[in-house]
């Protein structure tokens, strides 16, 4: 997702294993689909690592990550890749681009109010003008009533 136009997204780690049985259908995307993705998505660094007996994984690393205080490197959002197929691994890859890398918070609160508006209510005799906002008095809206009923009448 992006934050004012700015994608959040940055790097994307998949991590799997050679021969383990559970990473047979990470393979194949990696082999078929993953180029896709690149070619769609450009400004995301894609790196595969292959690690003996790892459980396949992805880690996404995000503009607005948090950063660990002793390392100072920003901390991933891992999510598993275990025994999906290649549709899951895809929907899960996209998950991750449209995650905003943040903590959600809620967008509005509820808010209400005994009290009524200080601007008054509405009514169908409101001027409203390209720049100003007029009120015509009572006096006036008669005579402007009369004035409309006799061109009506013509």
């Amino acid at each position: 997702m992006s934050k004012f136009g700015v994608p959040q997204l940055r790097k994307l780690v998949i991590v799997t294993a050679e021969r383990h049985p559970s990473c047979t259908s990470l393979r194949d995307f990696l082999q078929t689909r993953i180029f896709e993705f690149k070619k769609l998505y450009p400004h995301i660094e894609l790196e595969v690592r292959i690690q003996p007996n790892a459980k396949p994984h992805a880690h996404a690393y995000y503009l607005n990550s948090k950063i660990d205080p002793k390392t100072k490197e920003p901390l991933p959002y891992t999510v598993t890749l275990l025994q999906k197929n290649e549709a899951e691994i895809w929907q899960t890859l996209q998950y991750l681009r449209r995650r905003w890398g943040g903590k959600s918070h809620p967008v509005t609160k509820t808010q209400w109010s005994v009290c009524t508006s200080i601007q008054g209510s509405w009514h169908p005799f409101l001027n409203l003008n390209e720049n100003k906002q007029k009120i015509i008095p009572l006096p006036l809206l008669k005579e402007y009533q009369n004035k409309l009923a006799s061109l009506e009448k013509q």
